[in-house]
């Protein structure tokens, strides 16, 4: 995933730009700012999920969660098994589609992107 906002906070911004036009002509989405699981944070709350989305700017953002419904498995192997649950109840429950609307955030598929 390449996004403006990442290459930006490394410093590569004008370096780059000759390739994100390329990118750009060739129809490969090069995305304004990159949002992702609140990872680091053991039992993320509403409020890290609004910081998160808050994030998002004008543009074409990508955002990458990492869903994980509450079951043993996930619990026995994945060390960050409390964060993804709490993606997966914020986001199943209809509260993180809620927070998006507020914000005006529309959800597309990668296919979409794609086919555009």
């Amino acid at each position: 995933v390449v996004s403006r906002d990442a290459l930006a906070r490394r410093g590569l911004t004008e370096e780059l730009k000759p390739l994100l036009a390329r990118l750009e002509q060739a129809r490969i989405a090069v995305f304004d700012t990159f949002v992702a699981t609140p990872f680091g944070i053991d039992m993320p709350t509403i409020a890290d999920y609004q910081r998160v989305l808050d994030g998002v700017g004008e543009g074409l953002s990508y955002g990458a969660f990492h869903f994980a419904m509450p079951d043993h498995d996930i619990e026995g192997f994945a060390t960050d098994s409390a964060t993804r649950i709490a993606d997966y109840r914020v986001f199943a429950s209809g509260f993180g589609r809620r927070m998006m609307d507020e914000r005006g955030i529309e959800m597309v598929g990668v296919r979409q992107l794609t086919r555009a």
